[in-house]
């Protein structure tokens, strides 16, 4: 199977922004602060010879301006059809 090697980083960052806002309706309900993705930190990147693919990004609560190092990271390794 011919793997992907070209991701659409806009999409997926819409995505993961549409995902988030979803979620914090959940948090919310726990008393959990709800959180918003701020940006890349690392944009989609596959990786052939390991057959994975990464990314991370910044978040942090909603509303708040912490600075750079109070911002949480969401780090991602997926290995595609597994």
């Amino acid at each position: 199977m011919m793997m992907q090697k070209n991701w659409d980083a806009d999409e997926l960052m819409d995505n993961l922004r549409k995902g988030t806002k979803e979620a914090n309706k959940d948090r919310i309900a726990k008393g959990i602060e709800p959180i918003e993705i701020i940006g890349w930190i690392e944009k989609p990147t596959y990786d052939a010879t390991n057959h994975r693919l990464i990314w991370s990004a910044a978040i942090q609560d909603i509303g708040t301006n912490e600075p750079l190092n109070e911002q949480g990271v969401n780090y991602n390794t997926y290995l595609p059809g597994t």
